[in-house]
């Protein structure tokens, strides 16, 4: 599900944002640190085109619709239990039809994220240490950014 704006009109919505956070500006050094740490990318251009998309009422939704499906079907599946048990991983896994050992599980918990996505036979990286960026994350699944 995409969230729009009346007739399109994100002005409104931007002034509310900038006087929520103090911005007195677009807040464009905040952002442009955030992509440029996250991405490993510096390119002014990248960040321009970036940023301007995210301007758009085409770049927000509320989550992917095959995530909200997962979260569905763990609830619905009786799963009761929570991480680290490898069977919310396992049970994962089973809904998106994908064999463990063919997933990557990345997470900023050592004991909840790491060894319960490896005790299910998943890969695990964790956050800030395995992989320290989307790009980083991105590449070694092989998806080209």
């Amino acid at each position: 599900m995409e969230l729009s704006t009346p007739k399109g009109d994100i002005e409104p919505i931007q002034m509310g944002l900038r006087a929520a956070l103090g911005y007195v500006n677009d807040g464009r050094p905040f952002w442009q640190y955030i992509v440029s740490s996250s991405t490993g990318c510096s390119d002014s251009q990248y960040f321009e085109e970036l940023y301007n998309y995210y301007t758009t009422e085409k770049a927000w939704h509320l989550c992917d619709p095959d995530a909200e499906k997962v979260f569905q079907a763990l609830r619905k599946s009786g799963v009761e239990a929570e991480k680290p048990n490898p069977m919310i991983f396992l049970k994962a896994c089973e809904f998106l039809g994908v064999q463990p050992e063919d997933a990557v599980h990345v997470g900023d918990d050592r004991r909840n994220d790491i060894w319960g996505a490896r005790d299910a036979g998943c890969d695990a990286w964790l956050w800030g240490s395995d992989v320290k960026s989307f790009k980083e994350v991105a590449q070694r699944i092989g998806v080209q950014v």
